[in-house]
């Protein structure tokens, strides 16, 4: 099997923006919060990446669903994994 046909050579601009802008959210939170003392945006940047966190492991229990063979252990326990960090992170 060679490589897919359909896929860009480079990754579209929107696509960088959704990718990485949630994560540089949470950069710049925690930047916010560090250098103002500003405890509310801690807590947000917390927050977000929890949720962040819980919607990756839906993702990886999505993809389950199109795996040869079905689910794979090593793909439950990063589902569970991720979930479980997350929802800690909630929680706390």
């Amino acid at each position: 099997m060679g490589p897919r046909q359909d896929t860009p050579f480079r990754t579209p601009l929107p696509s960088m923006v959704l990718g990485y802008g949630p994560a540089g959210l949470i950069l710049a939170l925690a930047l916010a919060g560090w250098l103002s003392g500003w405890g509310l945006a801690i807590e947000a940047a917390r927050l977000w990446a929890a949720a962040i966190l819980i919607f990756l492991g839906g993702v990886t229990r999505g993809l389950s669903f199109f795996t040869e063979g079905g689910p794979q252990p090593a793909q439950m326990a990063v589902m569970f994994f991720r979930f479980l960090i997350g929802l800690a992170a909630l929680v706390l």
